[in-house]
């Protein structure tokens, strides 16, 4: 069986060579399953000569309104992040602790990272903020309630959470993570092309708020561009499903046992297990990696990685507090507000991309014209021509 890459090479080359129409292209393209507004996107690209679509420039921040006033850019701060889960994890919290470091030379901060278990979120923060830190980041979830508890009671300092969510009531509190769904619907298009068992599975952590975004874009975008392809996704589950790279290898093993020969995966640790499967399945399937570029972690079976920049989180929020403009509540960002991508899997560098990577294997080796698609769709998301729903629909 040929993937649906592989039957788009035929029809672009048909095309380029003058043996066939527009509207045949299109008829062509749709009846091997892309959607209309896909077989559109590859006729664009054909068009342009297969080179990639530059996309809109990224949305600006969101302005900066209340918060502290008076910046403090004369006097060395102390900020630390305290994470429920481990460094190391070649994922979010390494990303996190990069920005920390980064935002600790750009602006003046002492920095210091603790790794908690639960039952010692409260003591931890509670403690640095008696020892006099300016700023402390609480990572993931799980730390919304001790930052809730902790801000009004020392109104003299700054809280975030990296990755949540919480109230906008408290002035020196705010929340920051990606939006989900955008970065998972591009995964799930190009995934569904490369396919070609027409299976496509997803290593899903647990169910939240935020992985129910990643559910969603998955769920999604396949349907763009391969409306024969079957969608499915198993949780990992447990008492820490984003620190269980075992599991995540046999979940992952299991849905190549089902059919799959695409698997996403959603982030944490549990990921590199997921990437250790495609591995080792002798070129059985490809796997996807999520937070970092982790396509460069195993080039010969990673298709592409969607991005979520948390190091870019933590950074923004040390420069608001180093500019005194440090704004509360809870911001979603996507990637027209440059929260989250899909990584430079075929080497290429679009415009307002923030990190493109070089060394990617798997995506180059795509025709042209069908990475060049990939990228128009992200240029429509970027212009909001092209919406993304957050809501898991049609599955359970």
């Amino acid at each position: 069986m040929n993937r649906p890459v592989d039957n788009l090479n035929e029809i672009v080359d048909s095309f380029n060579q003058g043996t066939l129409s527009r509207r045949r292209f299109l008829t062509h393209a749709m009846a091997i399953g892309l959607s209309g507004v896909a077989a559109t996107s590859l006729l664009g690209a054909c068009s342009s000569s297969g080179s990639p679509s530059k996309g809109g420039t990224s949305g600006a921040a969101a302005s900066e309104t209340g918060g502290a006033s008076g910046g403090t850019s004369g006097k060395r701060l102390k900020a630390a992040l305290v994470t429920p889960q481990k460094t190391g994890d070649l994922g979010p919290v390494d990303a996190m602790v990069a920005g920390l470091k980064k935002g600790g030379a750009d602006f003046n901060f002492d920095t210091q990272v603790v790794e908690v278990v639960q039952g010692e979120y409260l003591d931890a923060a509670q403690s640095l903020a008696a020892k006099g830190y300016d700023l402390i980041l609480g990572a993931f979830p799980p730390m919304t309630d001790t930052l809730v508890s902790l801000a009004p009671k020392y109104k003299d300092k700054y809280f975030a959470n990296i990755i949540g969510q919480v109230t906008d009531t408290i002035p020196n509190l705010k929340a920051v993570w990606e939006n989900g769904s955008d970065n998972c619907f591009l995964l799930s298009a190009l995934g569904a092309l490369y396919t070609k068992t027409g299976k496509i599975g997803t290593v899903m952590n647990t169910r939240n708020p935020e992985m129910d975004r990643f559910l969603a874009g998955y769920s999604q975008g396949y349907k763009l561009t391969n409306k024969n392809a079957k969608f499915s996704f198993t949780l990992v589950g447990g008492q820490n499903p984003f620190e269980d790279p075992s599991s995540g290898n046999r979940v992952a093993n299991l849905l190549h046992e089902q059919g799959a020969d695409v698997v996403f995966c959603s982030g944490g640790q549990t990921s590199q297990g997921v990437l250790q499967a495609a591995a080792q399945s002798n070129g059985g399937f490809v796997a996807t990696g999520m937070d970092t570029d982790q396509c460069l972690q195993h080039p010969d079976s990673t298709l592409a990685s969607g991005r979520i920049y948390e190091g870019s989180m933590v950074y923004s929020v040390m420069e608001e507090v180093h500019n005194g403009k440090f704004t509360p509540g809870t911001s979603q960002k996507g990637i027209i507000d440059g929260g989250d991508d899909i990584c430079t899997f075929d080497n290429s560098k679009p415009a307002s991309h923030q990190d493109p990577q070089i060394g990617h294997k798997v995506g180059p080796s795509m025709a042209p014209e069908v990475r060049a698609m990939l990228w128009d769709l992200r240029a429509k998301i970027l212009s909001g021509e092209l919406k993304v729903s957050q809501e898991v629909t049609g599955i359970s």
